[in-house]
């Protein structure tokens, strides 16, 4: 209890919505007019009136907010398993052609490999060829016939 013989809580009893919306706002602090605005909110909602109150809804609206919610949720469910498999076909396929086109680089080396044994193989044959007349030759030039010993 005070001097006036009120007991404090009393007090908080008498606040009125409408002596607290009278409440003076500071615009030099806009800290002070955001716990201002807070205190307020606070207020309305442990009084249960002023901006944004409303009847508690009944059985049959929370029914049609449900099955639309439902809806809702079935339809984005949808949606996102679309995009999820269009994710995953789309990398079937870019895994498809990596693996086409290492198959085709392994087969391109292969008829490299080939190419390149077939010259080896085609090559002393005709290197050999190429010896026996500079061998020939040089036996010309100096006069000696090395394997007539």
């Amino acid at each position: 209890m005070d001097s006036s013989g009120k007991s404090p809580s009393s007090d908080l009893n008498q606040l009125d919505l409408e002596t607290v919306s009278k409440m003076p706002t500071s615009s030099n602090n806009p800290i002070g007019n955001e716990f201002i605005k807070m205190g307020r909110a606070a207020l309305n909602q442990i009084l249960g009136r002023g901006v944004g109150y409303s009847k508690p809804m009944s059985d049959e609206e929370l029914k049609a907010l449900k099955k639309d919610d439902d809806e809702f949720s079935e339809e984005e469910y949808l949606k996102l398993r679309q995009k999820i498999q269009a994710i995953y076909d789309e990398y079937r396929a870019q895994k498809r052609k990596e693996e086409e086109e290492k198959k085709r680089d392994e087969e391109q080396k292969q008829a490299n490999q080939l190419a390149r044994l077939y010259e080896l193989r085609k090559g002393p044959i005709g290197a050999g060829a190429d010896v026996k007349a500079a061998v020939s030759k040089g036996s010309a030039e100096t006069g000696r016939n090395w394997g007539s010993e």
